[in-house]
Order: structure tokens, then sequence, then C-alpha cells
């Protein structure tokens, strides 16, 4: 595909640009988590607000991923989409290691709100302490999604061949 019919970036440069909004998408998925946990402890007025916040970060999540999508799969070809998110590829490796940071801090979390829910009574509803372990992993998988992407494309850095 030459550049005027891609808009002037290659197929590289769209993909990075999904993986980014996705990892902001789902930073925003957590965000709408953490919105319900606070929902679930909130007086009745600010419980009716919560979960309008929740409903207008929701939409926000989906409208900030959805076009690129739809031009992901109408302008980049398949044979281009595997090039660059290979199994070898950096792309593929952040990921990696963004589900191992995710899994490490869900099972912290997990075992810090065991110890204190031994010590605290919180008389919440199951789907409260679920609201918080999907806030937690989604937050730390996009998080260090999007800033170990971020840190791999810096210009500064010295790719690792020319080492």
């Amino acid at each position: 595909m030459s550049k005027s019919v891609t808009g002037g970036r290659s197929a590289a440069e769209r993909i990075d640009q999904f993986m980014q909004r996705t990892a902001l998408s789902v930073f925003i998925m957590s965000l709408t988590f953490a919105t319900s946990a606070a929902a679930a402890l909130a007086h009745p007025p600010w419980a009716g607000y919560l979960g309008k916040l929740q409903l207008a970060l929701s939409v926000l999540a989906v409208l900030s991923v959805l076009p690129l999508m739809v031009s992901a799969t109408r302008r980049i070809g398949r044979m281009q989409w595997r090039a660059c998110v290979a199994p070898e590829s950096f792309v593929a490796e952040t990921y990696r290691k963004a589900c191992a940071a995710s899994f490490k801090a869900t099972f912290g979390f997990l075992v810090a709100v065991k110890v204190l829910s031994e010590t605290y009574t919180l008389n919440a509803a199951p789907g409260f302490y679920l609201d918080l372990v999907l806030c937690v992993t989604l937050g730390v998988f996009s998080g260090h999604f999007f800033f170990h992407l971020n840190a791999g494309n810096d210009p500064e850095t010295p790719d690792e061949e020319a080492v």
C-alpha cells in the first residue's frame, strides 16, 4: 500500500497506534470497574452519579478504540498485521510482560485483600471485590503495556542490534 492510500502512515505505525489506543481503552475500563466499586459503597444519591459516570466511561472506552479497529481491519492487510505482532516482535513481548505484571499484581492484591478482610470487616457484596480485582488487573496491565510500549519507541534509546 502506498502512503497516500494509508493516510501517510505505515502499517506498523497504524498497529502501534491501535495498540496504544487499546491500552488506553483497557485503562478506561479499569476506571469503570473502580467507579462500580465506589458506587457499591456510596450513599444512594452518589451511587446514581457514579452509575452514570460508569456508563460514560464505558462508552468512552468503546469509542476510543472502535474507529481504529475499523480502520485497522480495512487498511492493514493480514500479512502486515501478522508481521507486526509476530511471537518474536516487540509488541508481543511487551504484551507478555504486561500479562505477567498484571498476574503478579492481581495475586498480590488478592493476598492483601484476604489479610485485610480478616482484620477489617467490610459488609460489601461479592461484586464489589470482583470490581476491585478487575480494576487492579486491567489497570496494571494497561499501565505496564502502555509505558513499556512507549519506552521501546523512544528514539534516544539505542537499538539492541546496533549495540
